[in-house]
């Protein structure tokens, strides 16, 4: 127990795991499309990892939250396939 509720109250299971993993998804997915603007790679690891949070989310009762980093994670894969063809065509 935390020790932040009364004695003998438990949280019930899986309440605060599934936004716990949405938040960390979304600053993940959030992180990597402004990294994937500068470097692609880091955009393409980040998007991945935000995409599996989001899913586990879902998995651990994110009802619809777990769309946002999704959506984020995506885009921020894009980012990276259009930086990289980008810092391509300048060479």
């Amino acid at each position: 127990m935390s020790g932040t509720g009364k004695a003998g109250e438990t949280e019930p299971r899986g309440l605060g795991e599934g936004s716990t993993q949405v938040v960390a998804a979304t600053v993940i997915a959030v992180s990597g499309a402004v990294a994937g603007y500068f470097m692609p790679l880091a955009g393409y690891a980040f998007g991945l990892a935000a995409i599996v949070l989001s899913l586990l989310a879902r998995r651990r009762g994110a009802v619809t939250r777990w769309l946002v980093p999704l959506v984020i994670g995506v885009g921020a894969i894009v980012m990276g396939v259009v930086m990289q063809m980008h810092y391509a065509s300048l060479s």
